[in-house]
């Protein structure tokens, strides 16, 4: 089963015009998440799990960018940028759920789906931000230097948990992506 079979629409231009020109901001699921109470950029777009949050807190986002291990029911208003792996086949039938769906790969462009970077749902959010051509990227609850997984991150987390060595490089890896482009990127020091 391949990524391409449930892409049956070309929507890249589409994504490209929400976040085109706009300021946005690109929401991680870390454990600070829980303390986000406004958004004030145009443009939402959600690393994955922070979905859930945001839809119950602050507002639909505008695009989610997934491998799909942290949304439970998708809501049928984001696009959603889902990047599919030999982890989530399985998932991928869930894509028949959603009305707005474009496909990222990791290598090169195959079919319908786009390489737009990123190792983590988190820093490929943020790099589509900037190819997408956003006038400012601002970044809230990507806790990439946290020892705790925020709850959001996995729908059967009850709470934050500690965070596993496997997750840690991830988000090492994460973080190296989004500073060597932090001249583009405005880190959110406060959340209010």
């Amino acid at each position: 089963m391949k990524l391409n079979q449930f892409l049956f629409d070309d929507l890249e231009e589409d994504l490209l015009n929400v976040i085109r020109h706009k300021r946005v901001a690109v929401v991680g699921a870390g454990p600070s998440l829980s303390n986000l109470s406004h958004i004030e950029e145009e443009v939402i777009v959600a690393a994955d799990g922070a979905s859930r949050f945001l839809e119950a807190h602050v507002r639909v986002p505008d695009i989610v960018v997934t491998d799909l291990d942290g949304i439970v029911k998708p809501n049928r208003s984001p696009i959603y940028v889902v990047h599919a792996h030999g982890d989530n086949m399985d998932k991928l039938e869930r894509l028949l759920e959603l009305k707005k769906v474009v496909g990222t790969c990791q290598v090169a462009n195959t079919g319908r789906a786009k390489l737009y970077g990123g190792f983590t749902d988190g820093d490929r959010a943020v790099l589509l931000s900037l190819v997408g051509g956003a006038s400012s990227v601002r970044l809230y609850a990507m806790d990439l230097d946290s020892n705790l997984i925020g709850m959001y991150s996995k729908p059967y987390f009850q709470a934050d948990v500690p965070i596993n060595l496997r997750k840690k490089i991830k988000l090492g890896i994460a973080k190296e992506v989004i500073y060597l482009i932090n001249n583009k990127v405005s880190l959110a020091d406060s959340l209010t």
